[in-house]
């Protein structure tokens, strides 16, 4: 029986492939769709590996650090309306990063107003 060596290759290369990727996670990052100025809201970022130096920002101002696979914030608020950019840096580089809009907070009372004016009418 005669062997063929580019099974052999492939076989290998299939091997590496499975080992490569057994590891590789994916990060993710958990945040609300709105955010209301001045109103807490929670941020949490997951799926780093163990050893992962990581840092959460919003606009550049460094909220949260830890060394490990996940990092999260509790009741964090902002003041500035428009929009807030939330960043998770990995080992100092950029790894996610997501842009929320900011809305006064006085907007969240719209919806209960329209719908009692609707009942009056």
């Amino acid at each position: 029986m005669v062997s063929n060596p580019k099974s052999g290759l492939a076989a290998l290369l299939f091997a590496f492939f499975i080992t490569a990727t057994a590891g590789a996670q994916e990060a993710s990052l958990e945040v609300p769709e709105v955010v209301l100025d001045s109103v807490g809201f929670d941020i949490s970022a997951s799926g780093f590996y163990e050893d992962a130096d990581l840092e959460l920002r919003i606009n550049d101002d460094v909220v949260a650090t830890t060394r490990g696979r996940s990092i999260s914030v509790e009741g964090i608020t902002v003041d500035e309306r428009g929009s807030a950019t939330i960043t998770v840096v990995s080992n100092g580089e950029t790894v996610l990063e997501q842009s929320i809009p900011v809305i006064p907070g006085w907007v969240s009372l719209l919806p209960p107003l329209f719908a009692i004016l609707l009942a009056f009418l």
